[in-house]
């Protein structure tokens, strides 16, 4: 009786089973190298961070395909481009289907708003403050609330580019009590600083930063076709497809407005190792940048070519090293010049990228039109390195390289610090370790946890680090990462880059009038980032990327992570 009654409820368990198998939501399974740690469109810190914002809010235009052609997005067509001698107008009219999740639509004081919040003090929006710096004003138009118009300086660099880019937040989500409202865009820009002690400010800047407003989902709820359904840090981040999607009312809507898949799964493995074993046993359906030697192999391996499809578009990622110039040991080019010299950037490219890359001098991709291909990259070259740490001042006593500085002989010691399971960094440090140590200048690799590490460059508590960077196409606004006024502590000019001509130059670039004079800067800046040796750029690489075969629809783009998740969808099997 015993042994019918187990059989009976194994069969039961069996069809319960197979039941819930054939109901199973479909769910694309996305590997993330680290957690997004922040997915705020204002205050994101990664581009695992980016990847996710893009599915939860969206901008008015949308960047196509792996040529980045403009298309509209929350807008209903590209906007209209007026310029006078004192400023640009860009006009754009908001998409009348597009709508918030309780209904109300997408107006022009949502987009007004957005702005205000990258222009509002206390908010830890720098990076994107400083990057909407041309921006004076938004209008809007009380009796047409689809209208709305920017007002940028007169030389900005690609307007629509730039404007169609920013991430439009409701404004009822993210002002419940109308803290900004008596603050205009212009008013938050040219009072900046005195608008810090201001009382409804700082009341608005205290509930911004609040950690539910960065992790609930109430608030992560933007015009995107996905919600977040769970977030375990270090573990997953969950998203779902919305029920009721704005898109679904348009009469033609775009091929790139899309919310395929029910569920998104983005499962954090920060080790390459265990991210590679996840996929080849379909723990993961989708693995972006994964490392050369692995892809490399993986191609060649029959049973996973028959799982899998794997792709390799370029990209706009560089890998640059970065070292500490406001420390006395690096404060001279000339030892930043040798240590240049200690790159072998040809073997960083076989080892860790198996070709898949291509040398460069700038963040800018060799085939840019405003490359400089005048400027010879530092060639590795061990005895010219020695040559130049002597003309820094250095002496090598007793097999150890010291400088008298203040009297007291401080030694050439380096610590490399890199993101921790990053094989590629691994790589090129123990490359560059190896031949530092030929010329007697000791390396100690110290591989840190993502977050960690972004504080430690924050801080300037680093000697030289290994680390990546995204651009796009046409975009050469470096104001950011490269000028003087971002390498303060908590600033994004990590290595402290930086001199009066070049940052006269980065703001020239940006109202540069016509291409002849932009290259003519651009040139100039190159040989000034080139001198300066800090930060030393080494390649740009293509992104390698494998999806499983139940996928298809498969839409690659320049993002770092080089594809549009939502597109994707599930072939008939």
């Amino acid at each position: 009786m015993s042994e019918i009654r187990f059989i009976l409820v194994l069969t039961f368990s069996l069809l319960t089973c197979c039941k819930h198998s054939t109901n199973a939501v479909q769910e694309v399974r996305v590997r993330l190298p680290q957690d997004p740690e922040n997915i705020n469109p204002i205050t994101y810190t990664n581009t695992q961070g980016l990847q996710i914002i893009n599915l939860l809010f969206q901008s008015l235009l949308y960047t196509s395909g792996t040529q980045a052609t403009l298309e509209p997005l929350l807008a209903q067509s590209l906007p209209v481009v007026q310029r006078s001698d004192s400023t640009i107008l860009i006009t754009y009219r908001l998409r009348p289907q597009a709508t918030w999740d309780n209904g109300k639509p997408v107006t022009g004081n949502d987009v007004d708003f957005s702005m205000k919040l990258i222009k509002c003090p206390g908010l830890n929006n720098e990076k994107l403050r400083m990057r909407y710096e041309a921006v004076q004003a938004v209008l809007t138009d009380s009796t047409d609330h689809s209208a709305v118009t920017f007002v940028c300086d007169k030389n900005t660099a690609d307007p629509v580019r730039l404007t169609g880019a920013l991430f439009i937040l409701p404004l009822h989500i993210y002002d419940p009590d109308n803290l900004l409202k008596s603050f205009s865009l212009q008013k938050l820009t040219t009072h900046f600083d005195s608008l810090k002690t201001n009382n409804q400010i700082r009341a608005y800047a205290e509930w911004f930063g609040k950690e539910s407003v960065h992790r609930q989902s109430q608030f992560l709820n933007g015009s995107g076709g996905y919600k977040v359904r769970d977030w375990q840090t270090g573990e997953h981040v969950i998203l779902e497809r919305k029920e009721k999607w704005w898109p679904a009312t348009l009469a033609d809507k775009p091929n790139y407005l899309t919310a395929n898949p029910p569920r998104i799964n983005f499962h954090i493995i920060p080790d390459n190792t265990t991210a590679l074993r996840a996929l080849t046993t379909n723990g993961v359906d989708v693995y972006s940048n994964i490392p050369a030697t692995d892809f490399v192999n993986l191609m060649q391996d029959q049973n996973f070519r028959e799982n899998y499809s794997t792709f390799t578009p370029e990209t706009h990622d560089f890998t640059y090293i970065g070292i500490n110039s406001r420390d006395e040991k690096f404060a001279n080019r000339l030892t930043r010049q040798a240590l240049a010299h200690l790159l072998d950037v040809p073997a960083f490219i076989k080892v860790t990228q198996k070709n898949f890359a291509t040398r460069t001098i700038a963040p800018l991709k060799p085939d840019d039109p405003f490359y400089n291909r005048q400027i010879r990259a530092y060639e590795y070259n061990p005895q010219k390195a020695v040559q130049l740490l002597k003309q820094a001042g250095w002496e090598n006593i007793n097999g150890q390289w010291k400088k008298f500085i203040s009297e007291a002989a401080i030694p050439l010691e380096i610590n490399l610090q890199y993101r921790a399971g990053n094989t590629e960094y691994e790589n090129i440090a123990l490359i560059f370790q190896q031949a530092a140590q030929q010329i007697g200048v000791p390396v100690d690799i110290q591989p840190v946890e993502g977050s960690t590490l972004t504080d430690n460059l924050r801080a300037h508590k680093f000697d030289m680090f290994i680390r990546g960077i995204s651009g796009s196409p046409g975009e050469y606004d470096y104001k950011s990462i490269l000028h003087t006024e971002s390498a303060e502590v908590g600033g994004n000019n990590y290595p402290g880059f930086g001199t009066p001509e070049s940052d006269k130059l980065i703001e020239a670039i940006n109202d540069a009038s016509n291409d002849t004079l932009k290259a003519q800067l651009l040139f100039r800046f190159q040989e000034i980032l080139h001198t300066e040796a800090n930060p030393i750029f080494l390649y740009t690489a293509k992104n390698r990327i494998a999806v499983n075969n139940r996928l298809t629809n498969t839409r690659l783009t320049t993002s770092k992570y080089g594809f549009d998740v939502s597109a994707f969808t599930f072939s008939a099997q």
